[in-house]
């Protein structure tokens, strides 16, 4: 599998599966150029019935390599996490993390958190269990706070291993998607709640990510802005 083609089959799917139609507001970001004025990459977002946002960003960040990341927020209003696959890419070695990271405070009701996860959690344990594969926690001390117990991350990968880690990815996208089709609703209170806790959440990542002023750099602050609010907000 070539480093270009890692996240391409699911967002290939995301427009059938979530009947999605593209978010006009960010069509500026579809063709990102650096600051030299070379293209270097796009984000592509659309919106659907119980998708709040679905985002892919890919830039290529020379020479360090390809970053990818595809980001799926369901309607604030439905039970069910973000999805998030992302990766850096490159001939020297590969990161490659998929999650459905949780908006909800698990311990305030356990059961439905292991009842949700029920599927994932067995993917976790096949992936774990693949020898050629190999995982380790995230590097990050708020990533690590903020993903939910089955996140997957692979460091140093080679190119080899891309397209199992890219199955893997898929698998947890099927789980996600039962969770979003199921339409379970949240109650207003709830829904208020989730609405907060993600966006929490994203100013903790963005904030402190950091890659950050490796894509100032590149595409300067206004554009790496931009980005942030297409993919994460």
């Amino acid at each position: 599998m070539a480093i270009a083609d890692v996240g391409q089959a699911l967002e290939g799917r995301l427009r059938d599966d979530l009947q999605l139609e593209p978010l006009p507001r960010f069509d500026s970001l579809l063709d990102l150029k650096n600051l030299q004025g070379a293209s270097t990459g796009y984000v592509r977002t659309w919106s659907g019935p119980l998708i709040e946002k679905a985002s892919s960003l890919s830039i290529n960040l020379a020479p360090f390599g390809r970053y990818f990341n595809i980001n799926l927020i369901p309607d604030s209003g439905i039970d069910a996490p973000r999805f998030v696959y992302e990766g850096l890419l490159s001939d020297r070695g590969n990161q490659v993390s998929v999650d459905l990271m949780p908006d909800v405070d698990p311990i305030m009701d356990f059961d439905r958190f292991e009842s949700d996860y029920a599927t994932v959690a067995e993917l976790f344990n096949s992936a774990k269990q693949d020898s050629a594969l190999h995982f380790e926690p995230s590097r990050q001390a708020h990533i690590r706070a903020l993903v939910s117990p089955f996140f997957l991350c692979s460091f140093g990968a080679p190119a080899s291993a891309l397209p199992a880690l890219e199955a893997v990815a898929l698998a947890y996208y099927e789980a996600w998607l039962q969770l979003v089709q199921r339409n379970q609703r949240l109650a207003p209170d709830e829904t208020r709640q989730r609405s907060l806790r993600r966006r929490r959440i994203a100013e903790a990542i963005m904030t402190r990510d950091p890659d950050r002023p490796m894509v100032v750099q590149i595409y300067g602050e206004k554009t790496t802005q931009a980005i942030q609010d297409a993919t994460m907000l």
